[in-house]
């Protein structure tokens, strides 16, 4: 197939309603040839030679790739709309910074300042302070235009290029502790975790911070590193401490919805795995209280949810409940489940 058809068929079937309605919305008039080239497609039926003699004379070769070239833009605008609502990610921030920087030039400075301060606030969340260095520095050179306040945003500005700086330590100690836990592994030595952790930390003039996300990265790494070793006594007394570190600051609170989910299910886990059961279920209890708002992206963890409260419910002789979990999951149609989390609530 040819690209046309190929970014066509990426599309499920709803999707392929819902484009013919974006196609119809762009356009004061029906356009017809584009509604029959869609319904071409959707057939699969036939080559693109064969679809061009439908709609086109032998001598109206320009007319038929011109018409393809606008059907396969619209298909990429589509997709990659489609694709921001369901994820807003640093794209869409860029976007909204690219028409903010547009929109000044053209002295259209109310509109832009509207861009700018909503990619702000999606970049601040997602912790992006590349991107948040960008908008500050946007905000401070065209103030005038803005209307922002040069000595306030500047103060912001400052306060972000610490958070950067730390953020980039922090990566760089867990890239350390990640290879001294795999050079561990390998030697088939036990680890202290807080030891090896704080060292790696210290080397590079942090601590373990509030910041939530690389918590969570640490933690995975350490756990990635402890699985041979089956070391989950100390390992889970090691997530418990930090993670009531992060509620107790407010980092956790603030910090996006997937790393607190994230955190939540590796304690949970880890306190199963020691046999320490309601523990783990006053941490699934806080979880779930956090799955009622996941997004496309984070429902993964719906899954997760369910076979770790199914398996301890089943460890706690409660037979009854761990089944009523696993089948009201299953016949959840809203529920996204990969195919093999479906197949372990079928086999569990």
């Amino acid at each position: 197939m040819d690209q046309l058809s190929l970014t066509f068929h990426l599309l499920s079937t709803k999707e392929k309603r819902v484009f013919r309605k974006f196609i119809l919305s762009e356009q004061r008039r029906p356009p017809v040839k584009m509604m029959k080239l869609i319904g071409y497609l959707e057939t699969r039926g036939g080559s693109s030679r064969s679809h061009m003699t439908k709609l086109y004379t032998s001598d109206e070769f320009n007319a038929w790739h011109s018409l393809r070239k606008r059907l396969l833009k619209r298909l990429q605008e589509f997709i990659v709309n489609n694709g921001e609502r369901n994820h807003p990610g640093p794209e869409q921030a860029e976007r909204q910074i690219a028409l903010g920087t547009q929109l000044i030039q053209r002295g259209a400075g109310n509109l832009a300042v509207k861009e700018l301060e909503q990619a702000l606030a999606l970049t601040r969340h997602q912790e992006r302070y590349d991107l948040t260095d960008k908008i500050y520095m946007i905000m401070i050179t065209y103030s005038s235009e803005l209307g922002t306040d040069a000595e306030l945003v500047y103060e912001e500005w400052r306060t972000n290029k610490r958070k950067a700086e730390m953020m980039e330590r922090m990566i760089i100690s867990n890239a350390l502790l990640a290879q001294r836990l795999e050079r561990a592994r390998r030697e088939g030595r036990v680890i202290n975790i807080d030891q090896f952790t704080r060292q790696a930390f210290s080397e590079t003039g942090n601590d373990l911070a509030d910041n939530a996300t690389i918590v969570l990265g640490t933690c995975t790494l350490v756990r990635n590193a402890i699985i041979s070793t089956k070391n989950y006594v100390h390992f889970a007394s090691f997530v418990k401490r930090q993670y009531e570190r992060l509620k107790k600051s407010g980092a956790l609170i603030q910090s996006p919805l997937s790393t607190q989910l994230g955190l939540q299910y590796i304690l949970a886990h880890a306190l199963y795995r020691n046999r320490q059961f309601e523990a783990a279920k006053e941490v699934l209890n806080e979880m779930h209280s956090s799955l009622n708002s996941v997004k496309k992206s984070e429902e993964r963890y719906k899954a997760r949810y369910v076979l770790l409260s199914a398996a301890i419910s089943s460890y706690t002789g409660d037979n009854r409940r761990a089944t009523e979990l696993l089948r009201s999951a299953l016949a959840d149609r809203k529920a996204r489940y990969t195919d093999g989390d479906q197949l372990n609530m079928m086999m569990n």
